[in-house]
């Protein structure tokens, strides 16, 4: 009786991987444990996510400014609150 494993399949595949792969992981390791790499990488990382919180901070104020009312509505509004108070003041 023949048995086939999955091994049988993936081993030369593991084998190439390992071959040509390993030589390009030892290298990425070591620069990638190098501290001014890192330092770098960090820097990155702090700058994209400083760059998207101050994005989303404008956007939220842009927002803001458009949900506040134009000054002739405020205006109309004022208006319309006197003409309440004027009207109470007479009764």
């Amino acid at each position: 009786m023949i048995q086939i494993t999955i091994g049988d399949y993936l081993q030369p595949i593991i084998d190439w991987v390992i071959y040509w792969c390993w030589p390009f992981l030892q290298l990425l390791i070591t620069i990638l444990s190098n501290p001014i790499i890192i330092g770098l990488i960090i820097l990155y990382i702090v700058a994209r996510f400083t760059k998207w919180y101050l994005k989303r901070q404008k956007e939220k104020k842009e927002l803001e400014y458009l949900q506040k009312p134009s000054y002739e509505e405020v205006e109309r509004r004022l208006h319309e609150k006197e003409e309440e108070l004027r009207a109470l003041r007479r009764r």
